[in-house]
């Protein structure tokens, strides 16, 4: 018995912050995305930083789309990034640990309110989304403050002039910002 559970935790252990379990019902972790952070740290440890959702899904036991949506949660409390190193992809912790440093009162804001028709809208134009392009529309809407009219707009532009990609859309958007459009008015005025 005692080879065995030697055999055990010589195939490897996790370490996880304390602060996880002490500050997860605060930062308002539930159960699925408190497991999926936890297999993400797993599979950082066995070196594979972006796992598939097909690959979180069976250790999870949930299906790809509650894997999926389960990310999706994550990215958008701001507890999960995606980063694109040298152009490959991998999940970030590192704003899961900002906010576990973070006092109660720095908390973010409500990324409850995003409308999930933004999403489809992109989806309906560009096809299935990466995390990282769910993370850039999140960002336009809860960090830089772009309202959900205009980053749809920015989106059919795009579509009108057959360029169906992110970065022309985030260009737009750019040029919107020195230009100091900030509504669907502004844009309507410029002409």
């Amino acid at each position: 018995m005692e080879h065995q559970l030697l055999r055990v935790f010589e195939e490897g252990t996790v370490v996880l912050p304390k602060r996880l379990f002490t500050e997860a019902k605060r930062l308002g972790i539930s159960f699925v995305e408190f497991t999926l952070i936890c297999q993400l740290f797993a599979c950082k440890a066995e070196g594979v930083e972006m796992p598939s959702p097909d690959e979180l899904s069976n250790r999870l036991g949930l299906s790809e789309t509650e894997t999926i949506e389960t990310t999706l949660g994550l990215l958008q409390k701001g507890l999960l990034a995606m980063e694109n190193i040298n152009g490959a992809e991998r999940y970030s912790l590192v704003p899961l640990y900002e906010k576990l440093l973070a006092p109660p009162e720095q908390e973010s804001p409500n990324f409850d309110s995003i409308n999930p028709s933004v999403f489809q809208a992109f989806e309906r134009e560009l096809g299935m989304m990466s995390p990282f392009q769910m993370e850039q529309i999140i960002q336009w809407l809860t960090i830089e403050h772009i309202s959900e009219e205009l980053v749809l707009a920015a989106l059919r532009e795009a579509v009108y002039h057959n360029v169906r990609k992110m970065t022309y859309i985030n260009q737009i958007l750019r040029t919107w910002e020195r230009e100091g459009i900030k509504t669907l008015e502004d844009l309507a005025e410029r002409g």
